[in-house]
């Protein structure tokens, strides 16, 4: 359909992304990750490679 194929993680990875991606969410003093601390994230779960780096 003229889209190309992101990444694919196992559910067990997407969920403990999610786990320390929003652990802190609801913080009334949270603040966004900056692209680097979200790379370094995506690192820490071997999420690698062109489709995990940020602008």
């Amino acid at each position: 359909m003229g889209h190309d194929r992101g990444a694919t993680i196992s559910v067990q990875t997407a969920y403990d992304l999610g786990a320390v991606w929003y652990e802190d969410r609801m913080s009334e003093d949270w603040v966004p990750p900056t692209p680097a601390q979200a790379e370094e994230v995506f690192s820490h779960f071997d999420l690698t490679g062109e489709f995990w780096r940020l602008p």
